[in-house]
């Protein structure tokens, strides 16, 4: 006589089994973070730090393993150079890292995406530093509601964590809120 599962288990199984039913994706802890000049909140994975050193970004976040970096460029539309235009300062932060490597091909053309009151503009690239290859994503977020701000982010990975990194990245952009004013830093004590 065969072994009879308990029926709680079976049912179970068929839930899972069934095309319609997937079990529910836990969501991550996060952290928000402001940009230090023009007030752009980000949120990160919880895990992710503040990098202190010196770097050109008015933000920059990576995680523990160093695998993953975020930089972020936030502006006001007013401190755009004459005749510079915001695509074309999300094309010269692209051409400066073009500059600064080898190999600089693209592995993603532009994709625009409107999502949540922004605009999003991504580009994916490959580039070797050091004969290290990475993965550079550059995203031009605009603001559809205060477009008075805008931010040029750009993130990095190792190709062969590509792939579950990206969404990382995505989320990451996605989650850009532009803030009408600096918070007020909590009171010293």
């Amino acid at each position: 006589m065969p072994a009879r599962l308990p029926l709680g288990l079976v049912l179970l199984l068929v839930l899972l089994s069934h095309p319609g039913c997937k079990p529910a994706i836990k969501p991550i802890r996060t952290v928000k973070a402001i940009t230090q000049t023009t007030p752009i909140e980000f949120t990160f994975p919880e895990d992710w730090i503040p990098n202190p050193d010196e770097h050109p970004f008015d933000l920059q976040w990576q995680d523990k393993q160093l695998h993953m970096t975020t930089g972020v460029f936030a502006m006001h539309k007013e401190d755009i150079p004459d005749g510079s235009s915001v695509p074309g300062l999300y094309e010269l932060q692209i051409d400066d890292l073009r500059g600064k490597r080898d190999n600089f091909t693209t592995v993603k053309a532009a994709q625009v995406q409107e999502r949540d009151g922004k605009k999003l503009t991504t580009t994916v690239f490959q580039g070797e530093k050091g004969g290290e290859k990475y993965y550079y994503r550059f995203t031009l977020i605009e603001f559809l509601r205060n477009d008075s701000k805008f931010a040029i982010v750009m993130q990095n990975s190792f190709p062969e964590h590509w792939n579950e990194n990206e969404p990382v990245f995505e989320m990451i952009t996605n989650s850009a809120r532009a803030l009408d004013e600096m918070p007020a830093s909590p009171a010293s004590p």
